[in-house]
């Protein structure tokens, strides 16, 4: 057992041999740096909607869940968010037009014709 320990220390400590293929990957991940995957732009803007909610005196606080909704209304127009607004009415039958986002941009998301799915 103290030679796999040994062995892992080595590997992580030592020689870092996992740590530049790790800052690579995060580096070119869009999901890690610029882009939001639909599950997140859905726990971002709940949790900004409860921020509101629970902290209407706050102006602050208001203004930035304000900002939080508006940058999550943003990627409803991104072909990530009309895939999952797809897959969902597929598998789940019509998704509603969540609280962050309009009734026309839900319809363009599914109106976008995915190249990939045929």
């Amino acid at each position: 057992m103290f030679g796999v320990l040994a062995v892992g220390f080595l590997y992580d400590q030592v020689f870092s041999l996992w740590t530049e293929w790790r800052s690579v990957d995060m580096e070119r991940n869009p999901y890690a740096t610029y882009a939001l995957a639909p599950v997140w732009v859905m726990t971002f803007a709940l949790q900004a909607e409860i921020l509101k909610r629970t902290s209407p005196d706050d102006e602050d606080m208001v203004k930035q869940a304000d900002w939080y909704l508006k940058w999550c209304e943003s990627y409803t127009e991104g072909e990530m968010f009309a895939r999952a607004v797809q897959q969902w009415d597929k598998d789940l039958g019509e998704t509603p037009t969540f609280w962050f986002t309009t009734d026309e941009a839900m319809q363009r998301a599914r109106e976008i014709k995915i190249e990939d799915e045929g």
